[in-house]
């Protein structure tokens, strides 16, 4: 598919954000603030020119940038570094590379890699750590003459320095054939390692740009496999092939979302590109926070101008939710790869300063956080809520105790108070109680009324207040006295013509007084 079509189609509709005009710059970068190979790339990623003439293309610009570093001189394979001289201008060699065959990866048994043991001259005692080297170069342009940091950082490190050729999309090294090379290559450091006194369990991947999206690729490939490095860190890494974020609408030479589009389609097929389809051996931010667990330290360092800024934060954060240990750094006023290749400039200095820091620490101490590491951890969890539940319990418990005893005493002072009240009191002499006399017809009356005029009330549906039957209509007052009579167990019956004239309960008193006489 054209190279030229399919950009229109990457940045179709969109509010295009340009970063080119050099105010974006940090003021120490911005001699910085150029185009790198952009041009080149699109060439290669243009699939209306012959496959033949864009490799032809491809190894001229390898070439050319090789040639570049030998001039300065630089020659990893004779230990030959511009920088190294002593005072007479003598180069000093203090590293050497060697070139070795490896093996394919399980994956692909049969695919062969060149791998590169760069060893400093003077040695330290005992196996020796291990940073992997991950080329960059968007995906073509990467040469093993064209990075001297290897070697620096041999000696610097003191350390072994691997690096591993990997092919090009226009070499076979459509996915996952790049990822299988560097597989082949880690396997060759782990099954090589005691004959050049490495350390297997103290190896650090490290990767810019291009290098930085397989280094973290290759952090997924080598958990699945059970390898487990020391750490990754990634300089400015191309994270995601989906253009979802607010960063992707950058355009900022060398490296924009279009352009990366069109690389990422050479290298994982069109039809993959911008999808779902892939996991996180093609590009780290397809992982899930699941996916993301017991992976190694990543180290993440990210200009605010990149492309790709968005997704690494995003990919950050699954690292966090997984409890990876992850550092993230958007450097301000920088561009792809801006900072890896300034020199000279204070920025550049912090920059590489927290980069070797990040190394170092990789070498230096072990932070994986693995299955053990986890379980280690809940078992710790677990103790520290169970001596915590133990804690509140004692609490609540010394608690409810005060509480006990501050009610007893309280209880204790009320009942002496109550003592000492009533031995203070005076003594009051009971009386006697009267001996029980004959009830009087009066008082016979009264208790019979009080008893009866309850029932009345409730039979008549009425308020049980005894003064309402005064001047009441004549049944209530007739109904009520022969309640009343009932009580006293007359002898003579109450006829109705003898109540016929009472009106009030003081008529029924009197009535039953003179019955009773």
């Amino acid at each position: 598919m054209p190279f030229k079509r399919n950009l229109k189609e990457a940045a179709y509709g969109r509010n295009l954000d340009s970063r080119q005009p050099i105010e974006w710059s940090h003021p120490e970068l911005k001699k910085f603030w150029v185009a790198g190979n952009a041009d080149s790339i699109d060439m290669l990623c243009d699939e209306s020119i012959p496959l033949e003439k864009r490799v032809k293309r491809m190894l001229k610009f390898r070439d050319a940038a090789a040639e570049m570093y030998a001039a300065k001189p630089y020659d990893p394979f004779n230990g030959i570094d511009w920088k190294a001289k002593d005072a007479d201008g003598n180069f000093i060699k203090y590293a050497f590379m060697t070139k070795y065959d490896a093996p394919g990866c399980p994956e692909d048994p049969e695919q062969h890699t060149n791998v590169y043991l760069t060893l400093p001259v003077d040695k330290p005692e005992g196996k020796l750590p291990v940073i992997f080297y991950v080329m960059g170069g968007a995906l073509f342009t990467h040469d093993i003459r064209i990075f001297p940091e290897i070697m620096r950082w041999a000696k610097d490190f003191q350390c072994a320095v691997v690096a591993a050729d990997y092919r090009s999309p226009l070499e076979g090294g459509i996915y996952p054939g790049a990822i299988n090379d560097l597989h082949a290559g880690y396997q060759w450091i782990v099954d090589n390692a005691d004959e050049y006194n490495l350390d297997a369990d103290n190896i650090t991947l490290f990767g810019e740009s291009t290098g930085a999206h397989f280094a973290l690729a290759m952090a997924f490939r080598l958990k699945r496999y059970g390898y487990k490095p020391r750490g990754v860190v990634a300089n400015d890494p191309m994270v995601d092939d989906r253009n979802y974020w607010e960063s992707n609408k950058l355009i900022k030479d060398p490296c924009d979302a279009t352009r990366a589009h069109s690389m990422f389609a050479t290298y994982v097929g069109w039809e993959n590109c911008g999808t779902n389809l892939l996991g996180p051996e093609a590009f780290a931010n397809h992982a899930t926070v699941d996916e993301c667990k017991y992976l190694c330290p990543i180290f993440l360092n990210v200009g605010e101008s990149d492309q790709d800024r968005d997704a690494t934060m995003e990919f950050a954060s699954k690292l966090y939710k997984a409890k990876v240990p992850c550092s993230l750094h958007v450097w301000e006023g920088a561009a792809h790869a801006t900072l890896y290749y300034a020199r000279k400039s204070e920025m550049a200095d912090i920059f590489w300063a927290n980069l070797n820091h990040d190394i170092k620490c990789c070498m230096k101490y072990d932070m994986r956080r693995d299955e053990a590491w986890f379980a280690k951890m809940d078992e710790i969890q677990a103790q520290v809520a169970a001596e915590r539940e133990a804690a509140e319990k004692a609490a609540d418990a010394e608690k409810a105790a005060k509480a006990a005893k501050k009610a007893a005493e309280a209880e204790a002072a009320a009942k002496a108070e109550a003592e000492a009240a009533a031995a203070e009191a005076p003594k009051v002499e009971e009386k006697p109680a009267e001996p029980e006399g004959p009830m009087t017809i009066e008082q016979a009356v009264i208790n019979a009324v009080a008893e009866s005029y309850e029932r009345v009330a409730a039979d008549l549906n009425m308020d049980t207040n005894i003064a309402e039957f005064d001047n009441a209509n004549s049944s209530r007052v007739i109904k009520t006295a022969m309640f009343i009579g009932e009580n006293l167990d007359l002898d003579e019956d109450l006829e109705f013509e003898d109540l016929a004239d009472l009106s009030t309960i003081g008529e029924i008193v009197a009535m039953l007084k003179e019955r009773l006489g």
